[in-house]
């Protein structure tokens, strides 16, 4: 103990490099710590540049100009495919009157077509008229609930008639091509009253093409037919004029 008395300035700076050393021994430890992540991020991506660089197709000038030749040729091939949807009709103003009387008025001639064709159709779920007297009730094609219902939400009303617009054309080439019956239609829900997947409704829904804006509805149609009724059947399909089956919006 004397000995560190007498020596007292000696072992406090003995102390002080002490942990000065061990201090620098850390900061070095640590900085290398690091420096050694830094290398390896470095080195990732340089990898990840090197992957880039020789990845095809090469952002040069020669493949810029080939992709806006592509774009260009797409604008194109958009502008076709658009030529070949018709627009939505315009319905002007509608509500449950005019909607029910187009309606009747449709279900009326398509009958008739039926009746003319010598076409069978199927006998309804339920009746419009609410008859009991255990008598077949007639087919609505699909709309047996806008028949029975007094008020339809207006939202609904333009989708409806796209819809009967759309079943009435495919119903009346079925007709024109003499199948033998129709054993049902089915059709996506419209408005909240349908249930989905029930009765003449489809699980499906109405989408939208992203691309070019086409409103994709779905229809099943189930129907009996020899093999040249059928032929007769796609044919008309395929040169139907309008092509009022495949829709877009803008």
């Amino acid at each position: 103990m004397s000995w560190i008395k007498r020596n007292l300035a000696f072992v406090i700076s003995l102390t002080v490099a002490a942990a000065l050393l061990i201090g620098g021994a850390v900061y070095l430890f640590s900085t290398q710590s690091e420096a050694e992540a830094a290398t390896g991020e470095l080195e990732a991506k340089k990898n990840e540049y090197d992957t880039l660089v020789k990845r095809e197709p090469y952002p040069n000038a020669k493949n810029i100009d080939l992709a806006k030749a592509e774009q260009v040729r797409f604008n194109t091939l958009k502008s076709q495919a658009l030529a070949t949807f018709s627009q939505y009709p315009s319905v002007g103003v509608m509500d449950d009157a005019s909607f029910k009387a187009l309606l009747t008025r449709t279900i009326s001639d398509l009958e008739r077509s039926a009746e003319r064709k010598g076409v069978k159709l199927p006998t309804g779920a339920d009746s419009t008229s609410g008859s009991t007297s255990g008598s077949a009730s007639k087919y609505n094609f699909t709309f047996n609930t806008q028949r029975r219902e007094l008020r339809l939400p207006p939202n609904t009303l333009q989708p409806l008639v796209l819809a009967v617009t759309d079943i009435r054309e495919f119903t009346e080439i079925l007709f024109a091509s003499k199948i033998h019956s129709l054993l049902h239609i089915k059709r996506s829900a419209i408005g909240t009253n349908e249930l989905a997947g029930s009765g003449d409704i489809l699980s499906k829904k109405v989408s939208t093409n992203t691309v070019i804006g086409a409103g994709i509805f779905p229809y099943e149609v189930q129907f009996q037919c020899f093999s040249s009724e059928l032929g007769d059947v796609l044919t008309r399909f395929v040169g139907h004029p309008t092509r009022t089956f495949s829709r877009h919006s803008t």
